[in-house]
C-alpha cells in the first residue's frame, strides 16, 4: 500500500468521523425504536408469537447442572410442551432472564416488551460491526458510508421491530466477519510482504482478497469454463469455507499465515 493511499484512508479527521458515526447511529436508533410496540399486542407475526409463547412457558434454572440435564431442564422447550422448536434458544434465553429480573414473572406482554428492544439493540451492534469492518479495510469514509447504508436499510429496520432470531444471528455473523478481517490486517510479520523486523512494513495489497473469500461462494458457471484457473482462486467446490489467502505468488493457505 502506497503512502498516497494511506493518506486517502486517513484524510477524514478523527473527530469528524466519530461525530458523523454517532449521528448515523442516532438516526438508526430512531428508526429501529419508533413504533416498536406496533400491533397492539395482537402478535401478528407468527414466528414472533411462537417465540413469545415458548419464552413465557420456560423458566430460569438455578445452576448449569440443571440446565445441561436436558431431560428435566426448565429452559428446554421440549419439557414445556413445545417439542418442535427450531428457532435457536439464545434470543429467548436472554429475553427470559431479563424479563425475570425486571418483572419477576413471565408472560406474553413481558416477553414482547423486552424482546423487541433487545432485537433492535443487537441490530445496532451489527451496524457498529459493519462500520468497524469497513474502517479496517477501506478507511473512515467508506466506514461512514457502510454504516449509513445499513442504518437506513429497510430490512434491518423491519427485523428490529420483531422479537425473532434474525438480528441476533446477523450480529454473530458480522462478528465472525470482523475478526476474519482483523486476522488479515493485524500487524504481524507473517501478514506483511515487505520490510525487515522492526521496520515500518507495508500491508500486502492482496490481503483484501479475504473479503472475496468471505462473501463469494463457488465460482460462477462461466468462470468454471476456464481451462487455467487463477492461482489465487478458491479451490473448486469449496466456496467460502476454504478461505484461502494468497499473499505471494507461491500461494500460502490461511493456516500457514497464523503464527504458531
Amino acid at each position: 500500500m502506497t503512502s498516497s493511499s494511506n493518506h486517502q484512508r486517513s484524510s477524514l479527521p478523527t473527530w469528524l468521523y466519530w461525530f458523523s458515526l454517532f449521528v448515523i447511529l442516532g438516526v438508526a436508533t430512531y428508526f429501529r425504536f419508533i413504533g416498536i410496540n406496533w400491533g397492539e399486542e395482537q402478535y401478528l407475526h407468527p414466528d414472533e408469537r411462537f417465540l413469545v409463547w415458548v419464552g413465557s412457558d420456560i423458566a430460569p434454572v438455578k445452576s448449569l447442572t440443571e440446565y445441561f440435564n436436558t431431560a428435566t431442564s426448565s429452559l428446554n422447550p421440549h419439557n414445556r410442551g413445545h417439542g418442535f422448536f427450531v428457532y435457536g434458544t439464545l434470543p429467548m434465553f436472554l429475553a427470559r432472564y431479563l424479563v425475570e429480573s425486571i418483572y419477576g414473572h413471565s408472560g406474553f406482554r413481558e416477553m414482547l416488551t423486552v424482546g423487541r428492544p433487545l432485537s433492535a439493540i443487537f441490530d445496532l451492534l451489527t451496524l457498529c460491526l459493519v462500520a468497524a469492518t469497513a474502517k479496517q479495510l477501506f478507511g473512515r469514509g467508506v466506514s461512514l458510508l457502510a454504516a449509513a447504508f445499513y442504518g437506513l436499510a429497510v430490512l434491518p429496520i423491519q427485523l428490529s421491530h420483531f422479537f425473532k432470531e434474525d438480528t441476533f444471528l446477523n450480529f454473530f455473523i458480522f462478528l465472525g466477519v470482523y475478526f476474519a478481517v482483523r486476522i488479515v490486517v493485524l500487524p504481524h510479520p507473517k501478514l506483511f510482504s515487505q520490510g525487515e523486523p522492526g521496520e515500518n512494513r507495508t500491508p500486502n495489497p492482496s490481503s483484501n482478497r479475504v473479503v472475496e473469500s468471505i462473501i463469494l461462494s463457488d465460482a460462477s458457471p462461466e468462470s468454471k469454463k476456464d481451462d487455467a484457473p487463477s492461482p489465487n482462486a478458491l479451490p473448486e467446490g469449496k466456496g467460502a469455507s476454504a478461505l484461502w489467502l494468497t499473499p505471494s505468488a507461491k500461494g500460502e493457505r490461511a493456516e500457514d499465515l497464523i503464527p504458531e
